[in-house]
């Protein structure tokens, strides 16, 4: 930057660039714009979104289990004001959350919840958050209890998992989801056979 400024023009400021942080230990600790305590010490409300790597398969066969993928957005948005990764190789994952800190990139639909990730790898937790990230605008459709329509869920009701006790916990996989979805579509299109 230095260079590019003295010698090309360039007017940039250390202070307009996002700069993450690694600590190389086992797992790796890498973060990148404010910390979830940071931004409510400051009063300002956000969207948090964690995906657990006890529900990545890739995780799973290397028996990291242990680690996340955090973000945080601004409340109501999907514009990224921070993220924090633990897992083996998380310096090499906090730049994509970087690049959408630094360009505005859109944690949803319109930004890395569009983006595929490779399967199976400990990335996909920037895809797990962002699935989530993708999931809030959702309208969920379940079969009614009284005839043979369907019917919209309200976003905050808990649905029950087929095969799991209680409602469905906040941290399931993407896998998990998928699988539930496509359970439900399967009942449905067998219960009319």
């Amino acid at each position: 930057m230095a260079v590019q400024n003295a010698f090309y023009g360039g007017k940039e400021r250390v202070s307009e660039m996002v700069v993450p942080w690694v600590t190389f230990t086992e797992p790796e600790v890498a973060h990148v714009g404010a910390y979830g305590h940071e931004l409510e010490a400051a009063g300002v409300e956000c969207d948090t979104y964690t995906a657990a790597f006890e529900h990545n398969d890739r995780a799973i066969l290397e028996g990291a289990t242990e680690g996340f993928v955090r973000v945080h957005c601004k409340k109501g948005s999907e514009e990224i004001i921070g993220a924090t990764i633990v897992a083996p190789a998380a310096g090499e994952m906090i730049s994509e959350l970087t690049l959408a800190i630094q360009f505005k990139i859109p944690l949803g639909k319109a930004g890395l919840g569009s983006v595929i990730h490779s399967y199976p790898t400990i990335a996909e937790g920037v895809g797990g958050v962002a699935f989530q990230c993708k999931m809030k605008a959702w309208e969920k459709v379940v079969p009614s209890e009284t005839n043979d329509s369907l019917r919209v869920v309200n976003p905050t009701e808990r649905l029950a998992v087929p095969g799991r006790q209680g409602p469905c916990p906040k941290s399931l996989g993407v896998g998990a989801v998928l699988g539930a979805a496509a359970a439900a579509v399967l009942s449905l299109l067998f219960a009319r056979v």
